[in-house]
């Protein structure tokens, strides 16, 4: 379970769209706050996925996880976004971001393989379809479940590159090439197997770009856990700061709210 918290469309989207003039915060270490897990040091990448999974609350109730609904504020620095996300096994999704009492919308309708977007900020309401590239960038990452879940049936590929030290904490440090060419870097921690920390590379309007992404105020409700405090750095400092509000499994979810609103012919 991860890509509630690792949803780097969306972040960049919200970023772009309000063009927020932001000065970073200093970084400050923050250690998962979960019990540490009893077991014999893992020598594959394998082993280490393994027991990451498991302290998400173990395959099973990962894979029975079919919708999530999500409620979060994202902070920046003059100002905090209510945003709530929704999202299904099959890869359909909505964000709903707040600012000024406009409401901006990014959705992808895994039926049709339809993305599309509504910006007011761009003082237009009406929802257009997302071009090759935007649509590319929003399904790269799956809503629900994490790439390290079954890595191999997805067509990645992943190493581990041994153990380093994270802001006095010992990780384990995995390196996942996607299928695309992508990478993503993660730090497990060696004693709780929760991701502490994530390094992204990919492509974003034909440029190459990087994000590293902080996780903590690890919870576990139900027996998922999931971190409710994500943030994006840049240079060491924070720049955005997502806090979870309320995560709902498998809740109820109208499959048309993910269908691009039809436009009614004018009178």
């Amino acid at each position: 379970m991860k890509n509630i918290f690792l949803s780097t469309p969306l972040i960049l989207f919200v970023t772009l769209n309000l063009s927020a003039q932001t000065t970073p915060e200093k970084k400050e270490t923050r250690k998962p706050d979960i019990a540490a897990v009893t077991v014999a040091t893992p020598q594959t990448a394998d082993e280490v996925v393994k027991k990451y999974i498991l302290a998400m609350g173990g395959e099973e109730k990962l894979k029975s996880i079919s919708t999530m609904k999500t409620s979060m504020k994202i902070k920046l620095q003059f100002f905090e976004l209510p945003v709530n996300a929704v999202t299904q096994r099959d890869g359909s999704m909505k964000t709903e971001t707040i600012f000024q009492g406009l409401t901006m919308v990014q959705a992808y309708d895994a039926e049709s393989k339809t993305g599309w977007s509504i910006n007011p900020m761009q003082g237009d309401k009406k929802a257009h379809k997302m071009n090759d590239e935007q649509l590319q960038q929003l399904t790269e990452n799956d809503m629900i479940e994490s790439p390290l879940i079954d890595y191999k049936k997805k067509g990645h590929t992943l190493e581990l590159l041994g153990k380093e030290d994270l802001d006095g904490d010992e990780v384990f440090k995995l390196m996942l090439t996607k299928k695309n060419g992508n990478i993503v870097y993660y730090y497990i921690d060696t004693q709780t197997f929760v991701i502490w920390k994530q390094e992204s590379r990919f492509k974003f309007k034909d440029k190459e770009a990087e994000s590293e992404t902080y996780y903590s105020n690890y919870k576990t409700i139900n027996g998922f856990t999931a971190p409710y405090t994500i943030e994006n750095y840049d240079d060491g400092k924070v720049t955005m700061q997502m806090n979870i509000d309320k995560i709902e499994y498998n809740a109820p979810v109208e499959k048309a709210s993910f269908k691009i609103p039809v436009e009614e012919p004018a009178k």
